[in-house]
């Protein structure tokens, strides 16, 4: 099994079993672009975004379709893939579940930045925010880091939970 792989590491497996390869998407998302990009949409086992059952979501069918091994591999995003990681190790799902993160790419953006907004005249209340975040920056790295969601630092580099 050889869940969310990073494109090099997909792109460098040997082309009989790249080729074999059955790999979970959601429609309309970046993996879609990246597997049309890299010649292998055909290898695409195609999921809704919204199937418009209150009890299906992303972290819910791809679990079911890697353990039912219909897929190989999943392209999802990153607190996902964490999340399904974390939640398959903790359940002690049989054959371990691996996390790697797709190197951030100008031409397919699969990273994406999480922000806390204040209102605009909130100055004193932001500066609160910002100073705190800096302060605790090491220990929001681990909580995150420790649910298997990828991080990146200001230049785009993919960082440990160590930093």
């Amino acid at each position: 099994m050889l869940p969310w792989l990073m494109a090099f590491v997909l792109l460098t497996l040997p082309p009989q079993k790249l080729h074999n390869l059955r790999i979970g998407i959601f429609a309309q998302t970046p993996a879609a672009d990246w597997l049309l990009k890299n010649g292998l949409l055909e290898h695409a086992a195609l999921y809704a975004a919204q199937s418009g059952d209150p009890q299906e979501n992303p972290q819910s069918v791809v679990a079911t379709e890697l353990s039912a091994a219909r897929i190989d591999a999943a392209i999802v995003w990153g607190p996902v893939a964490g999340y399904l990681v974390s939640r398959h190790l903790a359940a002690g799902g049989g054959k371990p579940w691996v996390e790697l993160p797709f190197k951030p790419n100008p031409a397919i953006k699969f990273d994406y930045e999480i922000a806390m907004g204040v209102r605009q005249a909130d100055k004193d209340w932001k500066s609160t925010l910002d100073a705190w975040i800096a302060s605790h920056q090491g220990e929001i790295n681990r909580i995150l880091a420790a649910h298997h969601v990828p991080l990146l630092d200001a230049q785009g580099e993919i960082i440990s939970a160590k930093n």
